[in-house]
């Protein structure tokens, strides 16, 4: 019986790895994925600055310095709009996180009861290797 309960924690453990394997990938995918979406916003806000300085040295014509304004005003919102994915990008890291996580402390707690189930059985086996050793030193010195 002790075996087979074993066995059983063995293969929770497997399954409770494979978990914890699974939510640390997703959490590295979605650490890959901020990174990202937060090199995305520093490029479109660094292309922002650099057309608006280079904008603002050029005496430019006025349809040209609207056009220059409608440009930037569409980069301003290329940013904003990046911004928001950004934040979801920054928010779904934090859910992969947690769930990683979650399923290590499962592993880990899984793999803590497997070591005292381990003991247990140590301990058993001791008692009871004892006990054979009392009961056979019993018998010899009844024999003599």
């Amino acid at each position: 019986m002790a075996d087979s309960k074993s066995k059983r924690i063995k293969l929770l453990l497997k399954l409770a790895q494979q978990k914890c394997d699974e939510a640390a990938q997703q959490f590295t995918q979605q650490l890959e994925i901020l990174e990202q979406q937060t090199q995305q916003l520093a490029t479109l806000k660094q292309y922002y600055a650099d057309y608006e300085k280079q904008f603002s040295q050029f005496h430019m014509r006025p349809d040209e310095l609207e056009k220059a304004r409608t440009f930037l005003a569409h980069l301003q919102d290329a940013c904003s709009s990046q911004e928001r994915v950004l934040e979801q990008a920054q928010a779904q890291c934090q859910r992969a996180k947690e769930h990683w996580q979650k399923e290590h402390h499962r592993n880990q707690a899984i793999d803590d009861y497997r070591l005292r189930h381990q003991q247990e059985q140590h301990s058993l086996r001791q008692k009871q290797d004892q006990k054979l050793i009392d009961e056979q030193v019993m018998l010899r010195y009844r024999r003599n």
